[in-house]
């Protein structure tokens, strides 16, 4: 299962890529537009960057339980598969993905230094020079990296840019904030999200219609409609699986379940279908697969 899953997922790699080298020079200026290149899943980039980081930890996951029984060759396609990954995930330059992945692998590598394999503290450095060297490397990344402060600045100044990427959704999450506070005991029920977010960009912001979008978190969504007890009862949703008696220190699950509950601060995964098929999928399948390693 684990191969079928990482050669779809190279599939899909290669063909995004192939598309990207099409029209490299333009596409390197989109990105500071707020373009981002073409992805399977119906060109979703958020969900396929979420794959592709679930790809990476599915490929460590391999190689840390059954490297000893890969033949040498099986094991260089492998760590091969995981650095295009790794590359195709910067080059791609999505948030969502970039910041599960680099939560996930922290995560990873505080538990390998508790465990006393001080013979890895080298990955924990270089970690953090992994960003750097992909700015100058990747122009889709560094220039990802330039929109987004030129975005963020119109946000600090609370002026409104036109089809902004990432500054529309923090002011749609501080509507779903405001909404929240508003009816803290029973929310506007979810019907009615959309309707009392968009009274809220006519009374704080010159947002266009075309921009008007529902408060862009998983957990706002709930908190908005249903109030504190939505996302309280969200965050329980969250936790159980952490509570798996036969998982829970298990920190490849543990991991999983960190970058995706973590995704939900600033995407509506649940709201769509690719996002409620991948987290149903992934971690009953995880669930399954890691069950049978214990």
């Amino acid at each position: 299962m684990s191969f079928v899953f990482l050669l779809l997922m190279f599939g899909g790699i290669c063909r995004s890529l192939w598309q990207y080298a099409q029209n490299i020079n333009d596409i390197n200026a989109a990105y500071l537009k707020a373009y981002t290149i073409e992805t399977p899943l119906g060109n979703d980039h958020v969900r396929f960057s979420l794959l592709v980081v679930i790809a990476i930890f599915t490929i460590i996951f391999l190689l840390a339980e059954n490297g000893k029984n890969f033949k040498k060759i099986t094991k260089n396609l492998l760590f091969t598969l995981a650095i295009i990954n790794i590359i195709y995930l910067h080059v791609l330059a999505v948030r969502t993905g970039l910041i599960c992945f680099y939560l996930g692998v922290f995560i990873f590598l505080i538990w390998l230094l508790s465990q006393h394999k001080r013979k890895h503290f080298f990955l924990l450095i270089l970690i953090f020079f992994l960003p750097l060297t992909c700015y100058f490397i990747f122009p889709t990344f560094k220039n990802k990296i330039r929109y987004l402060k030129y975005d963020l600045s119109f946000v600090q100044k609370n002026i409104y840019l036109p089809g902004s990427s990432d500054g529309n959704r923090l002011v749609s999450i501080k509507a779903g904030w405001e909404l929240l506070n508003q009816s803290p005991f029973i929310g506007v029920g979810f019907g009615d999200i959309k309707q009392e977010t968009d009274k809220f960009y006519e009374a704080n912001s010159q947002m266009s219609t075309n921009d008007k979008i529902l408060p862009s978190s998983e957990w706002m969504i709930y908190g908005s409609g249903t109030g504190w007890l939505g996302v309280i009862l969200f965050l329980f949703v969250m936790l159980i699986p952490f509570l798996v008696k036969q998982l829970k220190k298990n920190i490849f699950w543990i991991s999983l379940n960190s970058f995706i509950a973590f995704s939900y601060l600033f995407d509506i995964g649940l709201e769509v279908q690719y996002g409620v098929f991948i987290h149903a999928f992934m971690l009953l399948w995880w669930y399954k697969w890691l069950q049978l390693k214990e």
